[in-house]
């Protein structure tokens, strides 16, 4: 198959994506098998805001052809429909294309994944965990995480329709956010041969929690790579490591350097850092305020998991709105703390600085973070 399509001047979903391989030629994503799953056929929503340019990806109208897709296990895997892009810490989403046509306020989010697509789970080549780990397929798995059902791999309808309505009220607060494009619902998951089943015998089967609507969740991004994916938490992490961590930087730097909201220039690469993090701190200090200026918090900002390298947030079913003053002094201290041992904010800093090897004070931007929050939060 070639690796891209034509239709007109636009692009069909295909097996393969030009630019995602060549990210996976840089050891950051790996290509899993997905097939179509034909039961999930009820769109329940569909983000308003957005501009579709690629018939391929609309959703305006209907499920674009060909969607949603699903990894499997099994005899199946052998004839893929698609690849979904994975990479390891992302245990139930696969990045579907790099060529999505999607736009929010003119600007283009390239890469568009779906949540809720399966299993995965990590393998690493040696026991420490410090060399990089390469992503499998396995069976969903029904569990109970604080007296609540869950399942391992799949997304729940409620929570994932609560997590499309709340980023819609950040966007309105003029909030930063990963947009959710369309949520669609399951009427069956694939078992562990990649013959698809019904809630019910997945439920008796132990693959799906009880009282759980399966749903896959499409989001679009600028850049898919997140600040958590570039701190360095382990000291003697592997040089492999630290090359793959610098190679996400560049790319993010290639990928938002379209992004004419963003006002510095990327071109020179690692040597852009000083410059990126001083619109990084500003930005993301400006939204962390406005959060909190509507007495909202998400909750899970503190690992840097949900921040995007953009400065976007990401996950956003957490949020609590109405909240006290104390909830929101907890998430700027958890964010703000000079104590290197609990600001993830402040060993993203440290290593971003750390890659690109530039002569910089971490805390200049913590301190560049807090300035921007305070002078932001206290605008009328």
């Amino acid at each position: 198959m070639l690796m891209n399509e034509s239709f007109g001047e636009l692009l069909r979903p295909v097996k393969q994506d030009k630019k995602l391989n060549e990210i996976v030629q840089d050891g950051i994503l790996q290509p899993i098998s997905a097939i179509h799953n034909p039961y999930a056929q009820k769109l329940t929503y569909v983000n308003s805001n957005i501009q579709f340019t690629n018939p391929a990806y609309d959703f305006s109208h209907d499920i674009p052809d060909g969607l949603p897709y699903m990894l499997v296990k099994g005899d199946k895997k052998s004839f893929p429909d698609a690849l979904l892009y994975c990479r390891p810490h992302h245990y139930r989403t696969g990045i579907l294309t790099s060529q999505s046509g999607i736009l929010l306020d003119n600007v283009l989010f390239p890469y568009l994944d779906e949540k809720g697509v399966g299993h995965l789970n990590e393998e690493f080549t040696n026991t420490n965990k410090l060399r990089y780990a390469h992503v499998k397929v396995v069976t969903p798995q029904a569990i109970i995480i604080a007296e609540k059902p869950r399942t391992y791999g799949l997304a729940d309808l409620s929570w994932v329709s609560s997590d499309a309505d709340a980023t819609d009220s950040l966007y309105q607060d003029g909030i930063r956010i990963v947009p959710t494009i369309a949520i669609l619902e399951m009427s069956r998951i694939p078992n562990e041969y990649g013959d698809f089943i019904s809630l019910e015998e997945a439920i008796t089967r132990g693959f799906l929690a009880a009282d759980t609507i399966p749903a896959i969740q499409f989001r679009a991004f600028v850049t898919p790579y997140r600040a958590a994916d570039l701190i360095d938490i382990e000291p003697t992490t592997s040089a492999k490591n630290e090359t793959l961590r610098r190679k996400m930087l560049l790319r993010a730097f290639d990928d938002m350097s379209k992004d004419q909201t963003i006002s510095v220039d990327l071109s020179e690469g690692l040597q852009s850092t000083p410059k990126y993090l001083q619109w990084f701190s500003k930005t993301f200090g400006q939204n962390l305020a406005r959060l909190h200026k509507k007495n909202k918090i998400h909750r899970y900002l503190a690992g840097m998991h949900n921040v995007t390298l953009d400065a976007r947030m990401v996950d956003s079913d957490s949020l609590e709105t109405d909240v006290s003053d104390d909830k929101i002094y907890f998430e700027r201290f958890s964010l703000f703390s000079t104590d290197g041992d609990i600001s993830m904010l402040r060993k993203f800093y440290n290593s971003v600085i750390m890659l690109s090897q530039s002569i910089v004070n971490p805390d200049t931007f913590l301190i560049k973070t807090l300035e921007a929050y305070t002078q932001e939060f206290r605008k009328d």
